[in-house]
């Protein structure tokens, strides 16, 4: 069905260069991973494998169709595939490409090649297809006529005035101190630096930063949610940071940073939370560091707990689908309210406590262990007792009729990823405390370890967005 589909827009090329004396065409796939635009490693060699035979013929046109899976709305869906589009049209100008020999378009979800009901089918459908047809016919760039240009006297412009916009990844970015800078990340977040931000002589500092929106990255970089008062249910998390010299800069005590993050529905009791304290490395450092793709990925430092700021209003904007807040410095922040919004609780909840014993092969390596609601987006932290024991107390807001997952991860001395995913509802494993003891209603549970490869852990985590 899909290279039936393809030979029909090439056929479609065909005619339109029906005048020459001799075609041929070549049709390619490029993959992509789940809401995300940006072209893996592997979707880069293939596309480096493609552009090697352009030289069998003297001319070529490429046309190029993004797609998504359906997850999603139909306008969402289409700008991505657009985006998707552009991505490999992007890459092929930066390889040497004429542009004139490009078009490019987003279809959204309306020509899958499989089955949107499956992981596997979604996987196929997050793609890009590529139709390249050769002509024997020379190729010669468009001339443009330039009309001589009067020259003027320079004019002195205030630095302050020019605002850089800056697509960034996860990996540091130069920015100059003297301007406002527009820095866009992969999934969406936005953040406005004022000129003059850093207490530095240096005319620019490097900038990075990261974020965190779905189930699956929230687990694989062991991101609780939780306060002092309980958990939270969070719209998404990110850091930002700011050196020079390898050294962190320091923030002007009157700077603030505009954050816009991106959401898909307004809550009004969502809150700017910091985060302080856990782990400096997140799981990187275990073995999963030594099968991540290096790029791309953010590489989040856990932490221990959130403490809501509460002289920092979050406003929504509908227009840009975003939150709106201003940030005092560099940090570790969320968009989080409290879990009994959205439970049958409330705020005097004493909470219940969780009890897992872990069985199969164990490997005292650190190992990640949550528990997540199936629709709440809350992340529950398990600590380790021993070996085979973790255990989360006083977890408040938990209706009995909330259905949660247990996520746990480990790796061996390899790197070979160990997985437990099991699914369950609270009341029917609830077992509440006698009339006399003052002990608190508490859950036990059992599951086991099982032995995943990198990408099926990946696939499995995965499944937890949808």
């Amino acid at each position: 069905m899909k290279r039936l589909y393809i030979l029909g827009l090439i056929m479609m090329s065909l005619l339109a260069v029906q005048a020459q004396e001799s075609a041929n065409f070549l049709i390619d796939t490029v993959y992509f991973e789940f809401d995300r635009y940006d072209l893996p490693p592997n979707s880069v060699a293939e596309l480096d494998s493609m552009i090697s035979q352009f030289g069998t013929y003297p001319s070529y046109y490429i046309e190029i169709f993004g797609h998504t899976d359906s997850i999603g709305s139909d306008a969402y869906n289409l700008k991505l595939s657009e985006l998707r589009a552009r991505a490999v049209s992007l890459y092929l100008t930066e390889k040497g490409v004429d542009l004139n020999r490009i078009t490019y378009e987003g279809l959204g979800t309306t020509k899958p090649v499989a089955s949107n009901l499956s992981f596997s089918g979604r996987r196929k459908n997050r793609r890009a297809d590529i139709a390249v047809v050769f002509t024997s016919e020379v190729y010669s760039p468009p001339v443009v006529e330039q009309a001589p240009q009067e020259e003027l006297p320079p004019v002195e412009v205030d630095p302050a005035s020019i605002t850089d916009t800056i697509y960034a990844d996860y990996n540091p970015v130069p920015i100059k101190v003297g301007r406002r800078n527009y820095i866009i990340s992969p999934r969406g977040l936005v953040v406005i630096v004022p000129p003059g931000s850093f207490v530095t002589e240096d005319d620019e500092v490097m900038w990075q930063m990261k974020e965190l929106y779905d189930r699956s990255d929230m687990l694989k970089y062991n991101m609780p949610t939780i306060n002092k008062n309980g958990p939270l249910e969070a719209a998404g998390s990110f850091s930002i940071n700011a050196t020079a010299g390898g050294r962190a800069v320091r923030v002007q005590p009157n700077a603030n940073f505009e954050v816009l993050l991106p959401t898909t529905r307004r809550d009004k009791e969502m809150a700017l939370y910091a985060g302080s304290g856990g782990s400096r490395g997140g799981t990187r450092r275990r073995g999963r560091s030594r099968n991540a793709p290096e790029g791309g990925e953010p590489g989040f430092n856990a932490v221990k707990s959130w403490q809501e700021i509460e002289n920092e209003e979050v406003l929504y904007k509908g227009t840009q689908k975003s939150y709106s807040f201003n940030v005092p410095s560099i940090g570790r922040y969320a968009i989080a309210r409290p879990l009994y919004y959205s439970q049958n609780t409330e705020r005097k909840d004493k909470g219940i406590d969780v009890f897992v014993k872990f069985k199969g092969k164990r490997f005292d390596r650190g190992t990640t262990a949550m528990i997540t609601g199936e629709v709440v987006k809350t992340y529950i932290p398990l600590r380790k007792k021993d070996l085979r024991n973790y255990e989360a107390t006083k977890v408040k807001f938990i209706d009995t009729e909330t259905n949660m997952i247990l996520v746990a991860v480990q790796y061996d001395k390899d790197g070979t990823p160990y997985l437990i995913k099991r699914d369950f509802k609270v009341g029917n494993l609830l077992k509440k405390k006698g009339k006399r003891s003052k002990r608190l209603p508490y859950i036990k549970l059992k599951a086991k370890f099982r032995k995943v490869d990198q990408e099926r852990l990946t696939e499995l985590l995965e499944e937890l967005n949808v």
